[in-house]
């Protein structure tokens, strides 16, 4: 029961998808879909009892003994934490499991049923908190014997898993080299969801978690000198240029000093669309430009700015002599005269 049970407890860690993956990887087959929870929401893994049952013949003589309910001899075979499985194919609408028996498996500590057919009294097995899957009523032909569930021959011993994704079945003979394969899916995509969320920000030793001492919360700003409002200029509308595409209208919001906080202009670049794949003459990419300034967004000062001041200022500033040899050479050579100086 040692070994088992750690089976169940490997199983029960990973869901529906992950074995499902792991089934396809191996070559198995196991799976059944429209077989939906209808009790619970509760994931439940474990070892399978089954029960089949069949269209029930005219009524046989009493028997000597009191009857069993239909459903109980799987419950007696069961144990905690095992799932009862039933195959009712008869075609009969007949239910294949009610209220009395979710509550006796309950009890008994079965982890669920599952059952390829009609089941009934749903409303009870919510109220003990029972899960029940089910597809969509018979006489019980036999017990821990094959049963096909969907296109899957499922014999007892085996395993299964259930969840709102759907149900897998594992033979008992592969159980293994599933857990294997599916924990390995379940570790991959951990490392994938940790990449894409706070574990990859909290390993960043710049990030606040990463420093217990540093208070919660913190200036985010304190690290770049920021005390008052006119340190935002310096350190940000003097020393960042932004590319624009040619004919963007929202570029003129960059050089109306209203808008800004602190009164300056931000260092706008015509930076062109000519890769675009719509553009079929580059020649006309800097008149879509000068649209701006025909339809009043920009003077003629914002204009000048964009395609030159603001591009040479951004290179002169990294290295005066860079227009050097160039047309534009004497033009830029009046920019560092003006005081164009490196960027911070």
């Amino acid at each position: 029961m040692g070994e088992e049970s750690g089976i169940v407890e490997r199983l029960g860690r990973l869901d529906v998808c992950a074995v499902s993956d792991a089934m396809d990887k191996l070559g198995l087959k196991g799976g059944v879909s429209g077989l939906d929870q209808r009790a619970t929401t509760r994931r439940i893994a474990g070892r399978v009892v089954t029960m089949r049952l069949v269209a029930k013949e005219p009524a046989p003589p009493p028997p000597a003994n009191p009857p069993r309910h239909l459903g109980t001899t799987a419950i007696a075979n069961a144990n905690p934490g095992d799932i009862i499985v039933v195959e009712q194919s008869s075609g009969i609408e007949a239910g294949s499991w009610g209220g009395i028996l979710s509550l006796g498996a309950q009890l008994k500590g079965v982890a669920g049923v599952i059952c390829d057919g009609p089941v009934r009294d749903i409303d009870e097995a919510r109220e003990v908190g029972f899960p029940v899957s089910a597809r969509g009523r018979i006489a019980e032909a036999a017990n821990n014997g094959p049963v096909v569930i969907g296109e899957v021959t499922v014999n007892a011993g085996d395993y299964a898993i259930a969840d709102a994704s759907g149900i897998v079945f594992i033979a008992a003979a592969d159980i293994g080299r599933l857990l294997e394969a599916a924990e390995m899916i379940v570790a991959r995509e951990a490392a994938m969801n940790a990449y894409l969320t706070g574990e990859r920000v909290r390993a960043n030793p710049h990030h606040r978690a990463a420093q217990p001492g540093r208070p919660d919360p913190f200036d985010e700003f304190a690290d770049s000198g920021m005390k008052e409002m006119r340190d935002l200029r310096r350190l940000f509308c003097d020393n960042f240029y932004f590319g624009c595409e040619a004919d963007d209208r929202m570029m003129s919001v960059a050089f109306n000093r209203r808008l800004s906080p602190v009164g300056a202009k931000l260092k706008a670049m015509f930076g062109s669309d000519i890769g675009h794949w719509d553009v079929m003459e580059a020649r006309t990419v800097l008149s879509e430009a000068w649209s701006l300034f025909e339809g009043q967004l920009l003077s003629k000062d914002d204009f000048r700015e964009l395609t030159f001041v603001n591009p040479a200022s951004m290179h002169l500033g990294m290295n005066p002599h860079y227009f050097k040899g160039t047309a534009i050479e004497a033009q830029a050579a009046g920019l560092v005269a003006k005081g164009v100086r490196a960027t911070a």
